[in-house]
């Protein structure tokens, strides 16, 4: 956390340091001040698809699902990712919209994804 302040200090706009501030204020639990810093880290460079990843899975935990399935959207665009499309799934069951979180569980079907159980799981609870 230190570096990350130094690098800070030195350029404010530093879209890394800005969202690895934001995972590591994650870990510890503090999702509200690290959401900060993913809006700062997404206002310095739009185009990073890492950034939107960790942010939906922020906003997944605080039950902004909403914000999760647009952040979520934006990792997937950018990047096609497995484990964004995942939490995509899981954003899309939260807030109901059933044949988008159906369509993408097929998706995640075919390439085989390893956590298909556990959102299979939450899907029939």
């Amino acid at each position: 956390m230190k570096n990350l302040n130094k690098a800070l200090f030195l350029n404010l706009n530093n879209n890394v340091a800005l969202a690895t501030k934001g995972i590591l204020l994650d870990k510890q639990k503090k999702y509200e001040e690290a959401k900060k810093y993913y809006l700062k880290s997404i206002e310095s460079d739009p185009n990073v698809a890492q950034t939107y990843s960790n942010y939906a899975s922020n906003r997944l935990q605080v039950g902004d699902y909403n914000g999760a399935v647009q952040y979520g959207e934006k990792a997937v665009k950018l990047a096609n990712n497995i484990k964004d499309k995942g939490v995509l799934c899981l954003s899309y069951h939260k807030i109901g919209m059933i044949k988008k979180r159906d369509s993408l569980y097929t998706e995640l079907e075919k390439l085989r994804y390893r956590n298909l159980d556990d959102l299979k799981e939450i899907f029939n609870k």
